[in-house]
């Protein structure tokens, strides 16, 4: 279980994609970033403990040039200092050329425990990025996104094979937010619902056992139909063993 532990942290993050996203908002949402107009959010970067993560900005457009900043925040919303590209940073400049793309690398050393921060790149342009996770030959990857309010995800928690469901949340606004997860069997009957307060600039990742823990989940597939009082960030993680899968976010 620990190892599980270990793998959906470095794994979850971004913060909902569930559905994981690949996507840009209009405009920045946090105070101190470049004045962009356009807005990626990396939700989960997880470092230490023999594990890395790559964040891949690309620029489609044909002729005009992306330029910004990428910030990274601890889980509670205070800058994070960590090695980017071989420097301790906390933000990093961007200048991404028409058609091209940039390649920031997130690292620590093994001895360390495992960490886990957010990013938030601002461009004046709008952009597209990829995350890139790795422990030893192991690498996965998905999409950013966008925020989302209104979600639907497949989960499954079947003890005899080892399976379970990791969702992650971030709230990007300085004030606290609600989210409402509702649990249905495959036939669509609701089986648990719970609420909980997400703090403001702040992320959260947990199993499915761990948000429904008075419900028996040693055999269960179904979906959780999650609503937020303010758009948030966020993904979904399967996990088999020592194997992980992102799970699609539908939103409508």
């Amino acid at each position: 279980m620990k190892l599980k532990g270990i793998a959906f942290t470095v794994f979850l993050g971004v913060v909902l994609a569930v559905a994981l996203w690949c996507s840009v908002l209009a405009e920045s949402r946090r105070p101190g970033m470049a004045g962009g107009t356009a807005t990626l959010y990396f939700p989960h970067v997880p470092t230490g403990a023999g594990y890395s993560t790559e964040l891949i900005i690309t620029n489609f457009s044909d002729s005009e040039s992306a330029v910004g900043v990428i910030q990274f925040y601890e889980i509670n919303g205070v800058p994070a200092s960590l090695d980017i590209n071989g420097r301790a940073q906390s933000e990093v400049p961007l200048d991404i050329s028409a058609y091209g793309s940039v390649t920031l690398r997130a690292q620590a050393p093994v001895s360390d425990p495992v960490r886990r921060v957010y990013a938030i790149a601002s461009t004046d342009n709008p952009v597209n990025g990829a995350v890139i996770f790795q422990s030893g030959p192991s690498i996965a990857g998905m999409n950013a996104g966008p925020l989302i309010q209104r979600f639907l995800v497949p989960v499954q928690s079947i003890v005899s094979r080892d399976i379970n469901t990791g969702l992650a949340f971030l709230n990007v606004d300085d004030k606290d937010t609600t989210i409402e997860l509702v649990l249905n069997n495959e036939q669509g009957g609701e089986v648990a619902r719970m609420e909980f307060t997400l703090e403001g600039n702040h992320q959260t990742a947990r199993f499915l056992t761990e948000y429904f823990p008075t419900v028996d989940l040693s055999n269960f597939r179904g979906t959780v139909v999650g609503a937020g009082k303010t758009a948030v960030g966020g993904l979904a993680i399967l996990l088999y063993g020592s194997q992980l899968a992102s799970l699609p976010l539908s939103t409508g």
